[in-house]
Order: structure tokens, then C-alpha cells, then sequence
């Protein structure tokens, strides 16, 4: 026997046709927060400000600027930081910005035709590794070249003296304008451990 969705599911289907992309039903994030509510209100705002473009710097393990879901929304600052061997700094980038309504991949925070673009900073190696001077040197890089949003899904050991330089350009970036986001409560454990 087959049974048909119920009439609810048939008009949010309905309503939410310009997110078309296959894999958006396993995505957590568009599920939890209903994207379709969350893209109309943010094509809203970006209707009334008067800024042309917002710039994303993905702070990882590089990301693959040639990925026929990102491509479109790709901006390079570095050709070293446009490839990507481990995949993570391409997967927190198709989060926050694949190509929403292209009938390929999964769909990211950005409405379709966004003027929000995204770029890499590679800190990391193909293994995931990097150093405090390397995610250092990023932030600084990331800033001075015009990043309004600096994303870190990092984390390891820290400690009073490692945290000063983290904060001195942290104070750098933020004075250049950025907002700074970074992964905390990993693995489920309290985010005051990362």
C-alpha cells in the first residue's frame, strides 16, 4: 500500500520551491530552522540596506573553489586556499553558502541570488593540522582582505598566553570590521572546554 503525505507536507512542498536542491531533507539545519522563513526574511533585509556585497572567509582546511555548488558563490583571495584535500573547510563553506535553488547539492543559509559570497583562508593541512600562528596569520589575512565574517570550525588546547595572541587579532579583525564565529561544544561536551 502507499500512503500519501499529509496535506500539511503537500503545501510546505508546495511553498518552498525555489529551495529544489536534493539533498536539503538531510540537512539538519534546514529542517530545525525552516529555511523558506529564514531566506524570505533575509531576501527582506537585503532589499532595504544599500550594501552590494557581504564576504564570508572560511578559516580551514582551504575549499574547493571549483565545486558545482559553490563555484557561483566563490570568491578566491588566495589561490593556495582554493583547493581543498580534507573536504571540511569546503563542507562549512556549502553551509554557509552553496548555491541555494540550483537542483544540485544541499542548500546553505544564503537565499537564491544572494549578494553574500564566500572565500577561504587555508590554516589548516590536507590532515586538519595547523598552528596558532598559522590561524593567526588567517584572521589578520582574512581582514585585510575585506572579510565581514571570519568562520573557524576549529578547535584544540589552549592556554593563557595562546589566548592573549587569539585575542589581540581577534581585537584586529573586529576593529577592521569583522564578525567572528567559531565552533565551541564539539562532540557534545561543554563548549566551555573549546
Amino acid at each position: 500500500t502507499l500512503s500519501l503525505p499529509e496535506p500539511a507536507r503537500l503545501l510546505r512542498q508546495s511553498e518552498s520551491l525555489h529551495i529544489n536542491d536534493p539533498d536539503k531533507d538531510k540537512q539538519w539545519m534546514a529542517n530545525k530552522f525552516d529555511l523558506d522563513k529564514f531566506h524570505k526574511r533575509m531576501k527582506e533585509k537585503s532589499d532595504s540596506q544599500t550594501d552590494n556585497q557581504t564576504l564570508i572567509a572560511i578559516l580551514d582546511t582551504g575549499v574547493d573553489a571549483l565545486h558545482e555548488d559553490l563555484k557561483e558563490n566563490y570568491i578566491s583571495i588566495s589561490e593556495r586556499s582554493d583547493a581543498d584535500e580534507r573536504g571540511h573547510g569546503t563542507d562549512c563553506a556549502g553551509i554557509a553558502a552553496a548555491v541555494t535553488g540550483n537542483k544540485i547539492g544541499i542548500a546553505s543559509w544564503l537565499p537564491p541570488q544572494s549578494q553574500i559570497k564566500v572565500t577561504s583562508v587555508k590554516v589548516m593541512t590536507g590532515f586538519g593540522v595547523g598552528t596558532q600562528r598559522t590561524i593567526i596569520n588567517g584572521i589578520i589575512k582574512a581582514a585585510d582582505n575585506g572579510a565581514d565574517v571570519i568562520s573557524m570550525s576549529l578547535g584544540g588546547p589552549s592556554s593563557p598566553s595562546k589566548e592573549r595572541a587569539y585575542k589581540e587579532a581577534f581585537d584586529y579583525a573586529i576593529n577592521k570590521g569583522c564578525t567572528i564565529v567559531v565552533a565551541a561544544g564539539n562532540s557534545g561536551k561543554d563548549a566551555r572546554g573549546y
